[in-house]
């Protein structure tokens, strides 16, 4: 019964949506839309208020305290704009007593909420402890086109593509449509299809399924086979694959034994391209004599996961390679495990532990670590490093977001952590 008198309330103010010949007066916005469904999309006729003030303070404000939060409530100093849009008198802000209009349009429909009534809030800024001048840089672009109805320009397309570059693509946009956020989304991916972070594919498909059109993984290399290879190497394998699809290929790459080395563990390959992904073989510690198998798993995303087979036999005797290939970079990280102690619950972070990064391989790296948990502080994440090179990198833990919720004095050596991947890139 409940779903039909809704189903009941919203046909009717659909109907009567437009009986206002004035739209600055009208209560409501109607609007067509598409669902994308498996079967095909779906129109859907969609109905919105113009005001929340009035839904807000009869079914909200007037049976409870509430507590708003955010980071931008204060307009020029003041509260009292945006508490009027949620149906807060100006008179009831205790920090003053001076009058003012709500408007006219509520989502109801009611007689706007009067002044006068008993009604009290408070409002705390609270300030921020970021420092802006010195940390932040406001750049406006009056160069570009004044927005309008017909979508993102080319202009500005282009622009922040440039800017998301400069920050090395830690850009976090916001938009006053989410027509807009799905177009920058598109072009963002088209312009770099190439790029192994699948995680900006899985926010389009968020945003719309529909939009971002699918890759198709064909591998191209079935087995690699290393029938005599030499002791004490690491050798350089490549892995061909191509897309067969109409958008990029990108996902995640991992092998089944630690001697078979996949870089930072993702892929990518833009769309009617072939690409070939490198990988090492790290004959150390291999027995001689016998063979040695494992397999390597691309996993797409969306897709099906493909196999690489991969068999070694180590001869036996010399040292000497008999695969050599080109130069290659060769990370090592020395410990590979930590300890960080034990911690007091009121601890913020825990003591600094020091591991050691080299380059063992012939060729110049640049390092970066992949797949920490937030919790992890490793500094510096991102550097390069010259054949044959050490960086020394710190290691703290936010003892308060790894704790486990027990109380009192706990080991943090109950995370003794194996890092994350440190690996060229």
């Amino acid at each position: 019964m409940t779903s039909l008198e809704e189903l009941h309330d919203a046909a009717v103010r659909v109907l009567t949506a437009f009986d206002e010949p004035d739209p600055a007066k009208r209560r409501d916005v109607v609007w067509l839309a598409e669902d994308p469904l498996k079967t095909g999309p779906r129109r859907v006729l969609r109905i919105a208020p113009l005001s929340v003030g009035g839904l807000l303070r009869a079914s909200l404000f007037a049976d409870a305290t509430v507590i708003l939060t955010s980071a931008t409530l204060v307009v020029g100093g003041s509260f009292d704009a945006l508490a009027t849009t949620w149906g807060l008198p100006v008179a009831g802000n205790q920090a003053h007593t001076e009058s003012a209009t709500i408007g006219e349009v509520t989502a109801t429909g009611k007689e706007v909420p009067a002044d006068e009534a008993p009604m009290r809030w408070r409002g705390l800024d609270a300030g921020s402890p970021f420092d802006y001048p010195r940390s932040a840089i406001l750049y406006v672009a009056k160069h570009l086109p004044p927005p309008g109805r017909g979508g993102l320009s080319a202009q500005l397309l282009a622009e922040l593509s440039g800017l998301m570059t400069a920050a090395h693509g830690r850009t976090l946009g916001l938009f006053s449509s989410m027509r807009a956020a799905r177009e920058a989304a598109e072009a963002a991916a088209r312009r770099w299809s190439n790029n192994p972070d699948a995680a900006l594919d899985d926010f389009i498909r968020q945003l719309s399924p529909a939009a971002l059109l699918p890759g198709k993984l064909e591998l191209r290399t079935g087995i690699l086979r290393l029938p005599e290879a030499a002791r004490n190497q690491r050798i350089p394998q490549t892995i061909e694959i191509a897309n067969r699809g109409q958008g990029p290929v990108r996902g995640e790459i991992f092998a089944t034994a630690p001697w078979v080395r996949v870089g930072d563990g993702s892929f990518a390959c833009p769309p009617g391209r072939t690409c070939r992904l490198d990988i090492e073989i790290d004959t150390s510690g291999l027995e001689p004599g016998r063979p040695h198998q494992a397999g390597v798993t691309l996993m797409p995303a969306g897709g099906m996961p493909e196999v690489v087979a991969v068999e070694v036999r180590v001869a036996g005797g010399g040292t000497a390679p008999l695969y050599t290939g080109r130069a290659v970079a060769a990370i090592e990280v020395s410990p590979d495990r930590i300890d960080l102690g034990r911690e007091n619950t009121g601890s913020l972070t825990t003591r600094e532990v020091s591991v050691t990064v080299r380059n063992r391989g012939g060729a110049p790296a640049q390092v970066r670590v992949r797949g920490a948990p937030r919790w992890l502080l490793i500094k510096p994440h991102v550097f390069r490093l010259a054949a044959g090179a050490e960086q020394v990198a710190k290691v703290r833990a936010r003892a308060d977001q790894a704790r486990s919720g027990n109380h009192g004095v706990r080991p943090v050596s109950s995370i003794h952590l194996t890092l994350p991947t440190i690996s060229s890139v």
